[in-house]
């Protein structure tokens, strides 16, 4: 949400909630507390709580557009698509001026896989933002632009995505993302005008730890190894940072063995295997792809076979089923198949932790429908990176990475974070 004034900040959140309480306490029926109190647990990422108290702040007043707002934006959070569409709608109606419904509109619908509704969210958006107050209605018209642009990349609208990148850069130089997301997509299209400067700025960015670049569309870049790990760990650190209170398991350190420019990122030792885990390993694989997509193909006939072996696999699928054949072929092959789509990323990782699994593989890294802040909760003690992603996570929160030798030739392993471990041929089961 842009312009949220009423946000805390900081240290301010805990004297926000006392105060808020108080307020209350004097009059149950007063709105502005109940919608102070819910800004705070906004803040800390408390967002069922949030919920709860927006529904009475709503009931008391239900013409209160901030309160209707953070509302949509909290029932997100949580995964409740179709309520947070819902009430983005109710806070469109009290202010159909602002841009701010609909960029949790297109958020809902990006989160769905429904990019050409997306698309047209943000672009509404991006002709409301200029409304906003002061210097945040250029901020605010650039992102409109850049999430546009995501989905129309989604859609295979590359040209297009391209030139909204270019519309949000043309407002906010520094907008990083952006810049990353159009460097990558002018590769894919052959334009190669401009591009060495576009990633010669990138390349700078990175080194200055610039917050947004993608390490997935930098492995596109002539970029060094070392290069390579910055982003990545300049990546990792603001998803622990956006992810309050780990609150399940505890992120992890990299172990003794781990490459100093992962130590960089902090954070606490890796829970310890749970002692009562059963006889079998019980392996689980994470992925947005297990639908007709190249990871299901890469490895539906791995997992049957390993259905035979002395290990339990379990399949975390964060996509909801495309109903076709290689979905059912792939549910069926594991030993247990979780449906994770819609789940909130506490949620995600609190049922893997549920599961009580052994080794959590990655199988989508750093790619399209990435999931690693269910990672960076650690809701597993032994999580690796493979098959989608061929680079470093520079994460503390990834142990181990699979790979080869020409995808991680010997003299490129200190620029790892993860522990390598090589396949004798190749990282793939192709």
């Amino acid at each position: 949400m842009s312009g949220d004034a009423t946000r805390p900040e900081g240290g301010d959140v805990l004297v926000a909630i006392e105060r808020a309480v108080a307020a209350i306490r004097r009059d149950p029926r007063d709105a502005r507390g109940w919608s102070a109190l819910a800004a705070a647990y906004f803040t800390l990422g408390q967002h069922d709580d949030a919920v709860q108290a927006l529904e009475r702040a709503r009931a008391i007043d239900p013409a209160d557009f901030d309160s209707a707002l953070r509302h949509a934006a909290s029932l997100l959070e949580l995964g409740r698509d179709e309520e947070a569409l819902a009430v983005a709608r109710d806070a469109a109606a009290v202010d159909p001026t602002s841009a701010d419904p609909h960029f949790i509109a297109g958020n809902v619908h990006a989160s769905r896989g429904e990019h050409t509704e997306a698309a047209d969210a943000f672009a509404r958006a991006a002709s409301l933002a200029p409304r906003a107050a002061g210097d945040d209605a250029q901020r605010a018209t650039a992102l409109a632009h850049y999430n546009r642009a995501l989905a129309l990349d989604e859609l295979g609208r590359w040209t297009d995505a391209a030139r909204a990148c270019e519309a949000a850069l043309a407002l906010e130089p520094e907008l990083w993302p952006a810049l990353a997301q159009l460097v990558f997509l002018k590769r894919r299209l052959c334009e190669w005008d401009g591009v060495d400067a576009l990633s010669a700025r990138l390349r700078e960015a990175v080194a200055d730890e610039r917050e947004g670049i993608t390490p997935f569309s930098f492995l596109a870049e002539p970029a060094t190894p070392a290069e390579q790990l910055r982003c990545a760990s300049t990546w990792a650190r603001s998803i622990l940072a956006r992810s309050p209170g780990i609150p399940v398991g505890g992120a992890s350190a990299p172990t003794a063995q781990r490459r100093s420019a992962a130590k960089s990122v902090g954070a606490e030792a890796p829970p310890t295997v749970n002692p009562t885990r059963p006889a079998r390993m019980r392996v689980g694989l994470v992925s947005s792809g297990f639908n007709n997509h190249p990871t299901a193909l890469l490895t539906v006939e791995l997992i049957e076979r390993l259905r035979e072996s002395s290990i339990t696999t379990i399949g975390f699928a964060t996509t909801a089923s495309d109903g076709g054949a290689l979905r059912g072929r792939i549910a069926h092959a594991f030993h247990e198949f979780v449906e994770l789509d819609g789940d909130a990323h506490a949620t995600m990782a609190q049922r893997i932790r549920d599961a009580r699994i052994d080794v959590l593989f990655d199988l989508r890294g750093y790619g399209g429908g990435s999931v690693s802040e269910v990672f960076a909760m650690r809701p597993c003690a032994r999580q690796v990176n493979w098959l989608a992603y061929p680079g470093t996570s520079g994460a503390p929160f990834i142990d181990v990475m699979i790979a080869d030798s020409f995808v991680v030739p010997a003299d490129a392993e200190p620029h790892y974070s993860e522990r390598i471990v090589r396949m004798p041929h190749a990282f793939q089961p192709c």
